[in-house]
C-alpha cells in the first residue's frame, strides 16, 4: 500500500482535465440556447420563441 502523499505533478493533469470539461460545459449551455432561438426565430408565432429565450436565461 502506498501511503505517500500525491505530488503536485500528479494533481495538475487531473485538475486540467476536469477544468477543460467544465469550461466546455459552460460554453455549450449558451450555444444550445442560441441554436434554439435561431431555429424558433423562423416560426410565425412569437410565443415559442419567448419561452425558449426565457428558459435559456434561467
Amino acid at each position: 500500500m502506498n501511503l505517500a502523499p500525491p505530488s503536485q505533478y500528479d494533481f495538475l493533469p487531473r485538475f486540467y482535465r476536469l477544468a477543460i470539461v467544465n469550461v466546455l460545459s459552460n460554453i455549450m449551455v449558451p450555444l444550445s440556447g442560441l441554436s434554439s432561438v435561431a431555429f424558433l426565430g423562423h416560426l410565425t408565432e412569437i410565443h415559442s420563441l419567448a419561452g425558449v429565450a426565457l428558459g435559456s436565461i434561467l
